[in-house]
């Protein structure tokens, strides 16, 4: 006979209002940074020359904040993804605790992040789920449009981007033909050039998505610390979850 875990209910919030700190820290340091990202973009030169036989130096490298704030940025920008995994593990397994068996485990709520092409939804899909199991009440059940628009505003940009700018990346390469000496150049410059006026449409876009982040963060969070309460009545079973 196998025995199924039952996670126990943990505030969430502490863990939360961290994550609204360091989400609101993150979009400042957007902003700075795609003031210096665009200047950067139009003045850099962006050129590898390899010669055959010989210890090439390595390829200049573009730095989108000028340092040590580039070192701060990413710094911070790993606690924020550790922390956002802690918490939305932490937050499944309370729908869990609650008795609302949703179709995501508080493991794969981290497990989704790290699968190729299905991250590229299912983070979202296991957080929407979250979402209304926490707020939805008996009479009143809660539309996850928020999570839609916090995913859509985080990843849309970036596979615009990278669509729209792998076969220039694709045809530099093409022109990147050797000289009398064997020796490669392979000229980046335009290429990085035409990403400059991207930074307008990806900078505010990241704003929008840390918002909407914080938002939902402390939707879940107040939903979750009601629960947690000693006066808190579940939802009656016999008008089922909203899943």
């Amino acid at each position: 006979m196998t025995s199924t875990h039952v996670p126990t209910f943990k505030p969430s919030q502490p863990i939360g209002t961290w994550l609204v700190r360091l989400v609101g820290s993150v979009v400042v340091l957007n902003v700075a940074s795609a003031i210096f990202t665009y200047s950067r973009l139009r003045s850099v030169r962006y050129v590898i020359r390899v010669v055959p036989g010989s210890t090439s130096p390595p390829p200049p490298r573009l730095m989108l904040l000028p340092q040590p704030f580039g070192a701060i940025a990413s710094l911070m920008g790993l606690v924020t993804i550790i922390t956002w995994l802690v918490w939305q593990h932490r937050v499944t397994a309370n729908v869990w605790a609650r008795g609302n068996p949703i179709a995501t485990r508080p493991g794969w709520a981290v497990g989704w992040w790290f699968i190729p092409v299905a991250n590229l939804w299912m983070p979202a899909v296991a957080l929407a789920r979250v979402y209304r199991a926490s707020l939805s009440s008996s009479d009143r059940p809660a539309r996850a449009w928020i999570v839609a628009g916090w995913w859509t505003a985080y990843i849309l940009p970036s596979l615009v981007l990278v669509g729209a700018m792998l076969p220039k990346f694709l045809h530099a390469i093409e022109l990147a033909t050797p000289d009398q000496t064997g020796a490669f150049t392979l000229d980046l410059t335009p290429v990085f050039r035409s990403l400059a006026p991207w930074v307008f449409v990806t900078a505010p876009s990241a704003i929008v998505a840390g918002l909407l982040a914080i938002m939902i963060v402390s939707r879940i969070d107040r939903a979750q610390e009601l629960q947690s309460s000693p006066e808190w009545i579940p939802p009656r079973p016999d008008l089922g979850f909203l899943r």
